[in-house]
């Protein structure tokens, strides 16, 4: 296919995908806290967006993520957990929840916020699995995944679990296809299409959920940091940055080893300052995201965290190439729900993604 024929038909697909998707210029972020007592039970923090917007995501702070350690980290609905959901597609959420453990002599304040939008035919994307029990030497683990219906972006996404005493977040991210967000490579990549999460469990076996939150919104791609060494014994974490012209969703942290890591933050950014360094409020301009493990051992491990974005002008459109491998020809197209498409074979067989992608303004 000639680069005139390429450039002609990326036209004719922007401005198409423009008239049929949702476009967002900004998100509200609402804040809550709670002052987390030391000891073994868990202390559970709630926060609701405002009159009128849906969540699509949350995320928890703490200026002390050496003692913080998250259980959960889950949608809520008109106040109902994750965990009480049926599996299945359902209507979105209205708020987060987050269950954390403080593993200190004294208290510690931990900041929960929900990331909030105006945008309409948001769906909420559930699936469960099993947790195998373990113990702090010997921990079990679980992993589920959920995939967003054909068309749809995965904007954020969250976990439950049945014991959050004894079970903790190892892992909570955008997937792409049959890909962890590990496995990614550094810098910017294609919307993701649903979402994963792990448990590392102290306890009993039980069960957990898995919720991804789906939109049909013009523009959405992630930006990964890429693999990043967390030490045996200790923390470590990065932060992934959406860039000019686009507005943060949600983000992610992910793990090669979901049975000895557990998450310690996952939380939005504003530019360098976080939620926990705030007053409770709501806020916009968010522009990050950031995620600390701690490592439980034995070994080092390693973890990547991204921030999922999309577009704010509705005069730029983000443009995906592929190149068929039987065909020897390329393709480009605005149109996301198009690109997922072909990512799953709608197209036939042959076509990848080149990587080469990029931002455009519409004809």
């Amino acid at each position: 296919m000639s680069k005139a024929i390429r450039f002609f038909v990326f036209i004719f697909l922007a401005a198409t995908a423009a008239s049929a998707w949702s476009q967002l210029t900004d998100t509200t972020v609402a804040t809550n806290r709670a002052v987390v007592p030391p000891g073994t039970d868990w202390t559970e923090i709630f926060v609701t967006c405002p009159t009128g917007l849906v969540a699509l995501s949350g995320g928890v702070d703490t200026n002390d993520f050496t003692q913080i350690e998250v259980t959960t980290l889950a949608p809520t609905f008109a106040g109902a957990q994750l965990a009480s959901q049926l599996e299945g597609t359902r209507s979105a959420a209205d708020g987060w929840i987050a269950r954390v453990k403080n593993y200190d002599a004294t208290a510690h304040p931990v900041t929960l916020m929900a990331v909030c939008a105006s945008l309409p035919g948001v769906v909420v994307n559930i699936s469960s699995g099993g947790v195998s029990g373990g113990t702090v030497a010997a921990a079990g683990t679980g992993t589920a995944f959920t995939n967003c219906p054909v068309g749809y972006s995965a904007v954020g996404g969250g976990v439950d679990d049945s014991s959050p005493a004894t079970m903790k977040i190892s892992a909570l991210a955008p997937t792409f296809q049959s890909q962890f967000l590990i496995e990614r490579p550094a810098g910017q990549n294609p919307a993701p299409t649903g979402w994963s999460g792990s448990i590392r469990s102290e306890g009993a076996a039980g069960q957990m959920k898995v919720a991804a939150v789906c939109a049909q919104l013009s523009g959405v791609f992630s930006e990964s940091t890429g693999p990043f060494n967390i030490p045996e014994g200790g923390v470590s974490g990065l932060s992934a940055q959406c860039p000019s012209g686009s507005v943060l969703l949600s983000g992610g942290i992910d793990s090669n080893e979901v049975r000895r890591n557990a998450i310690a933050v996952s939380t939005v950014m504003f530019g360098s300052q976080f939620p926990a360094d705030r007053p409770v409020g709501t806020y916009s301009g968010a522009t990050g995201w950031y995620g600390i493990f701690y490592n439980y051992g034995p070994g080092m491990t390693t973890g990547a965290v991204a921030a999922v974005c999309a577009l704010s002008s509705p005069n730029v459109v983000f443009v995906y190439e592929f190149y068929n491998t039987n065909l020897r020809h390329f393709f480009r197209t605005a149109n996301a729900a198009e690109a997922n498409g072909i990512d799953h074979g709608s197209a036939g067989a042959g076509w990848v993604r080149t990587g080469d992608d990029f931002l455009a303004y519409l004809s």
